[in-house]
């Protein structure tokens, strides 16, 4: 399994004026100046994340995920009034506001010699619907297919966990239908790829 962010994608700064490119990116959706400032949606999207994971925890789950397209309606009501193809692609723009991805380098040798070696390929992260456009764009953009077979993809914003909950592994052992020594977890951050995986085993 391989992590998105900073393993499979590259991460780069967003825009130079982010809060200018708040206003170009709701005007384009919206013909009209945005109903908030870029850093007053922010502000609110982290007051409804935080009350969501209470509400998880108090659930029972470790780490639980939001659905970003969710809680940007929550905390921008006018995103209701648009179908959910284009709140997919306002929340794109937003996105490619706060950082630019490309295919991490490197990354499209490593997965071609894991297949050769017999590995089924597959993608555990902390991630949301924008994230697999953002990946499909940087395979797009880098004239590759996608090698990670759909039954061993898993997105945490699909689930309502995220890493490190034990959850989100367990997900994705009974999914490979192997035991966890046989699992390789590829990754950026020591909490959430390496060290819970190693403790699983």
């Amino acid at each position: 399994y391989c992590d998105l962010y900073s393993t499979l994608l590259e991460v780069r700064p967003g825009a130079a004026d982010p809060e200018s490119a708040w206003r170009d990116l709701w005007a384009g959706e919206f013909a009209a100046a945005p109903a908030s400032t870029l850093r007053q949606f922010t502000d609110r999207t982290r007051t409804e994340i935080a009350r969501r994971h209470v509400e998880g925890r108090a659930c029972g789950r470790v780490r639980p995920e939001v659905d970003w397209r969710e809680v940007a309606r929550v905390a921008e009501p006018a995103l209701g009034l648009l179908s959910p193809g284009k709140v997919d692609a306002f929340l794109l723009g937003h996105a490619r506001i706060e950082r630019r991805t490309r295919l991490m380098p490197g990354a499209a040798a490593c997965w071609r010699k894991m297949a050769a070696a017999g590995c089924r390929l597959g993608i555990l992260s902390n991630a949301q619907a924008v994230s697999r456009h953002e990946w499909a764009q940087a395979l797009a953009a880098a004239g590759e297919s996608d090698p990670f077979e759909p039954a061993l993809s898993f997105f945490s914003y699909e689930h309502g966990i995220a890493k490190p909950d034990p959850g989100f592994y367990a997900l994705a052992e009974a999914a490979a239908e192997v035991e966890p020594a046989r699992l390789l977890m590829v990754g950026d951050r020591l909490d959430n790829d390496i060290v819970p995986t190693r403790a699983r085993g």
